[in-house]
């Protein structure tokens, strides 16, 4: 699990990007399965507005999976108050997939608080389906008219109506005995491993893994099986094991066996369930994993899981640092690293590597020439930043920097945002600490070390808890705290 509980500014921004990529519906899968895998850990989103309005339009995307993966997004994200969720009833209503209308339903039921499935469908015009009732109750909070023994029979229903059986149970919705009337739901889930669609299989043993107390000893496939399961179903049964990672180093053949299972859909499986995990003595396998794999994707899963598990492990920082010095500042795999890094002492080299970097991008573009950040002419102070001019008083206060070592603009910090810091510095301080708060700026810019970080974040955590909540000031300094935060550790 993830240890901070707010999304890294890195992976959020990263993935509202990939989220508004058009003609490449695999990565805008993969982000949107991502951005719910992280909502469901009750990971905190800063910003929920920017994902709301790219989720919602990608409910009308050309691909199946995108949208089925939007209505699952939009459902955990929720509407906000700007929207209405009439919006999911017109994609219900255009919806042709009779699958993605179940997850539509489990979003009206969840954001538009209905309990009546069959008015859900009589309003949409579109048929009704019982397997719509377990999808109605998948996030709800509402109470529902029970559905009575056997509602689900495994032996007459479709397919469909059996994968929701597993959805259900694997987020502990399924009503009691929906399936018989003396089995639990679980025993019938379980036996649904074996089942001849691929797809009832797999989703049988995802309800495992996703079910808070279900292990891989829950499984009805025995171990001598795994390899003639369907790649799909190996791909579950890999990140069932992943999933309490204690157990699967005590059979180190299991690992060793996983990896270099020959479908990249199952090895992804199991990078997926490793990545937010410590698998402490088992580095060798994981650096063996990583030099053979061919595979991109899940290189780069890879790579996330040794930048989390970097600490006291020199040769995945190592690994980390070469990858991410090839690749280009502020692209898309370094705000990968920088948010699988944090709060370890990796992510602080990763800073500095963007850092220096930028330093030399400004040199080159300045041809040499190294301007101040701050200048002072009587009691009147100039803020330059890459052009970016404002003008603050600071009484007698002297502000001065021999070079600008930072470029401020690359972390989205203009002239203006260091202004509104220091005017506010100025309304909220005394002289003298508000002197030493702009010095303590310069030394910063000239030197972003972790001591002057670490100060500077105290000091502008301080000053934030005087300025209004909202207003630009604040905004400024919460910008700003981002960039110390990341040099601070």
């Amino acid at each position: 699990m993830r240890v901070s509980q707010i999304l890294e500014k890195a992976e959020s921004d990263l993935l509202v990007y990939l989220l508004s990529l058009t003609g490449q519906p695999r990565t805008v899968k993969s982000s949107l399965q991502r951005l719910c895998e992280l909502l469901e850990q009750n990971v905190l989103i800063r910003e929920p507005t920017r994902f709301r309005s790219t989720v919602l339009g990608l409910l009308w995307h050309a691909d199946v999976l995108v949208r089925r993966w939007a209505s699952k997004a939009i459902t955990l994200l929720g509407l906000g108050t700007a929207t209405s969720v009439n919006v999911l009833y017109t994609c219900l209503g255009s919806e042709e997939n009779f699958e993605n209308r179940a997850w539509l339903i489990s979003a009206i039921g969840k954001l538009a608080g209905q309990s009546n499935v069959r008015k859900v469908c009589e309003d949409a015009k579109i048929d009704y389906l019982k397997e719509y009732e377990l999808a109605a109750r998948l996030f709800s909070d509402q109470k529902f008219e029970g559905l009575g023994s056997k509602f689900i029979d495994i032996e007459a229903d479709t397919n469909h109506a059996l994968l929701w059986l597993s959805l259900s149970e694997g987020y502990e919705k399924a009503p009691e005995n929906v399936a018989h009337p003396s089995f639990d739901n679980v025993e019938v889930v379980r036996q649904l491993n074996l089942h001849p669609d691929p797809k009832v299989a797999e989703y049988s043993v995802w309800s495992l893994w996703q079910h808070p107390t279900r292990s891989a000893k829950d499984l009805f496939v025995e171990e001598q099986m795994y390899s003639t399961q369907p790649p799909g179903v190996r791909r579950w049964i890999y990140r069932l094991h992943a999933k309490h990672p204690e157990e699967l180093l005590q059979r180190t053949d299991f690992l060793q066996s996983f990896y270099q299972d020959g479908s990249r859909d199952a090895r992804e499986g199991l990078a997926l369930g490793l990545r937010d995990v410590q698998l402490w003595k088992a580095q060798n396998d994981m650096i063996r994993w990583f030099t053979n794999e061919e595979d991109e994707v899940i290189s780069h899963l890879l790579y996330e899981h040794m930048a989390r598990n970097s600490l006291g492990e020199e040769r995945f920082e190592d690994l980390v640092v070469s990858k991410y010095q090839e690749e280009a500042n502020d692209g898309p795999f370094r705000n990968r690293m920088l948010a699988a890094a944090s709060g370890t002492p990796l992510l602080n080299r990763l800073r500095i590597i963007d850092l220096d970097e930028s330093t030399s991008k400004l040199k080159s573009d300045l041809g040499g020439i190294q301007p101040q950040l701050f200048s002072t002419e009587g009691t009147t102070t100039m803020v330059n930043v890459y052009g970016n001019v404002g003008n603050l008083s600071l009484g007698d206060q002297k502000i001065k920097a021999d070079k600008l070592i930072q470029d401020f603009s690359t972390s989205g910090i203009s002239g203006d945002t260091i202004s509104e810091i220091l005017r506010a510095a100025e309304d909220k301080l005394n002289k003298a600490e508000c002197g030493s708060l702009a010095e303590e700026i310069n030394q910063f810019a000239e030197s972003p070390n972790q001591e002057t970080a670490v100060s500077l974040k105290d000091r502008l955590t301080k000053l934030a808890g005087t300025v209004t909540a909202g207003g630009k000031a604040a905004a400024a300094i919460d910008k700003f705290l981002e960039v110390v935060k990341g040099i601070a550790g």
